[in-house]
């Protein structure tokens, strides 16, 4: 729902604000005055082409900035912040920049964004049923989605099922088409997995085998400096190598037998004495392993050329396969089931074939219990629409709605065709020849009908221009109770001339143009009286044209 519009330097509006009513909001005013502005700021806000000419003679730019309503978490919302907007709870911001030279700007939740993502959150929000969207009526697939909402829970859970199983039959088709590639393919497939296996069979490796090549080779290229530091730990140790100078296993007896003697006289002595205890095996294990060490630390050429040459052939061999020994292994494991599927692929396309035919099945099924569901909407549809069609001075065109079945695709297996009929019974498809006064109307009639069953969040906005083109009396009367009741459950907008539509305005907004600019006011009791007896007479101080303008609000409120 449109909370606030401001407008600034659009054509001939130079500052304006407008705050549309949660009900019937109209427009009014001469030819002239600005009114195609206001409709033009909303449909800049919702992601339109921005024309450098509808700025204001003499300006930089033009600015409009929409504060939309939606509860919080809204598909709007999700849209707005997942482009990087903000919220304040439930009010959405939306702007729009217009030079007069260069590109125009979007924004959206204070942020800068492509003006599509104006357009596919302004989806959420509003819907403009202007001459030049009558055009989107005569689309199959609007009157498809227009069927589709006007339908019970029934309808949506069966187009839901059937999406599902669309999927699902999608998804198995793609695998069974990716099984049913061509002999010469599996074949240069398994030609590679073969090679691989065999290569890493030869290897004959195990994983980590690389880095115990790389830990032996640094030792060996290092090992002077390795024996020099070994020697010198264990001569520190144990003792010079001749066996003269003190160990520190000796040293350490020596000092815990002086603790302990001294234990007697202080039990902190003794407690040191305990602690050295430990540490006399500690040592000897180390000067042993030392020993050891030194024992099998030897300079062999031989033995560190086959570990480079070992390493090199590793190197090279996983190379192709991720680099190390590890990856190379885990390739080897996958490439052995992918192998057995290959060597056996009949039974393999043979499963899946299956699993193809049953979703096909399931999907068929889903869209004759789909296309069932929408032939029962279609017949409530035309009913209602029939009804509101007769009081909008087309009772003699009928509506119909043919749903025919054609091959499942995405969204089910029909096609959708709206059609009027003529007072001979002949059925005019909507796109064509049906005119613009006619889709106008029609286009009011199908939102009176499914307005109070579709899905969606918070009061949604519903723009008309040019609904009453052509009409008048008793005509004009019914297409303002049928705006009036689509209003009792979203916001209505609505461009007009006709006085009996303004009657039925909760706010009514004029447009008024003094000199090179124009104002929007809000009227109030008074002015409203005014307007509508300029609209009935062109003079609004005229008591007749008073009279009938009090008369025309007075008939709207009993309604």
């Amino acid at each position: 729902m449109i909370d606030e519009i401001t407008i600034t330097d659009l054509g001939v509006i130079a500052q304006a604000s407008l705050r549309p009513a949660p009900g019937l909001t109209v427009l009014t005013g001469e030819t002239g005055a600005g009114k195609t502005m206001v409709l033009t700021s909303i449909g800049l806000l919702l992601g339109r082409k921005a024309d450098p000419l509808v700025v204001r003679a003499g300006t930089e730019r033009a600015v409009i900035e929409g504060s939309f309503v939606e509860p919080e978490g809204g598909p709007a919302h999700a849209i707005v912040i997942g482009a990087g907007g903000l919220s304040d709870d439930d009010v959405l911001v939306l702007s729009r920049q217009v030079p007069a030279e260069g590109r125009s700007k979007a924004y959206a939740g204070g942020r800068t964004v492509p003006a599509g993502i104006l357009a596919e959150a302004g989806t959420h929000l509003v819907t403009i049923h202007g001459q030049a969207d009558q055009l989107l009526l005569r689309s199959s697939l609007a009157q498809r989605d227009l069927l589709d909402a006007s339908g019970d829970e029934e309808l949506h859970a069966a187009k839901e099922h059937y999406s599902s199983c669309w999927q699902a039959w999608v998804s198995a088709r793609e695998e069974l088409a990716a099984a049913q590639r061509s002999e010469n393919e599996r074949e240069r497939e398994r030609a590679e997995i073969v090679a691989g296996l065999e290569l890493i069979e030869q290897l004959d490796t195990h994983e980590g085998e690389d880095d115990e090549l790389a830990a032996m080779i640094e030792r060996m290229t290092n090992v002077e400096d390795l024996r020099r530091a070994a020697a010198t730990a264990r001569g520190l140790l144990s003792g010079d190598e001749t066996g003269n100078g003190s160990d520190v296993v000796s040293a350490l007896a020596h000092a815990r037998s002086e603790l302990d003697r001294a234990g007697d006289l202080d039990p902190q002595l003794a407690e040191l004495a305990r602690a050295l205890a430990p540490l006399d095996a500690v040592v000897a294990d180390v000067t042993l392993t030392l020993s050891d060490y030194l024992a099998d630390l030897s300079a062999d050429p031989e033995a560190l050329a086959r570990a480079h040459e070992r390493r090199a052939e590793l190197k090279r061999a996983c190379a192709p396969y991720g680099g190390d020994c590890a990856t190379l292994l885990a390739w080897g494991t996958a490439a052995a089931q992918r192998l057995a599927i290959i060597d056996d692929p009949q039974r393999s396309i043979d499963q899946l074939a299956q699993v193809e035919e049953e979703t096909r099945n399931e999907r068929d099924r889903a869209a004759t219990r789909l296309s069932e569901q929408r032939r029962a909407a279609a017949a409530k549809l035309m009913g209602a629409v029939r009804t509101e069609l007769a009081g909008l001075a087309m009772k003699d065109s009928g509506f119909t709605i043919d749903v025919t079945d054609t091959t499942p695709g995405v969204h089910g297996a029909n096609d959708i065709v709206f059609g009027l009929t003529d007072s001979a019974g002949r059925v005019r498809p909507l796109g064509q020849g049906a005119s613009g006064g006619e889709l106008s109307r029609l286009m009011l009639a199908l939102e009176v009908s499914v307005a109070g069953k579709q899905d969606r969040q918070g009061r949604h906005t519903f723009i008309f221009d040019e609904v009453d083109a052509g009409i008048g009396g008793a005509t004009a009367v019914a297409i303002g109770q049928r705006l009036a009741r689509l209003a009792s459950n979203h916001q209505v907008i609505v461009v007009t001339h006709l006085p009996q539509v303004a009657a039925y305005a909760e706010r009514h907004i004029v447009l008024a143009r003094g000199g090179e600019t124009t104002s929007v006011t809000e009227l109030d009791e008074e002015g409203r009286i005014r307007e509508i007896a300029r609209m009935l007479g062109g003079d609004p101080d005229s008591q007749a044209a008073r009279a009938h303008a009090v008369e025309l609000i007075g008939a709207s409120r009993v309604q």
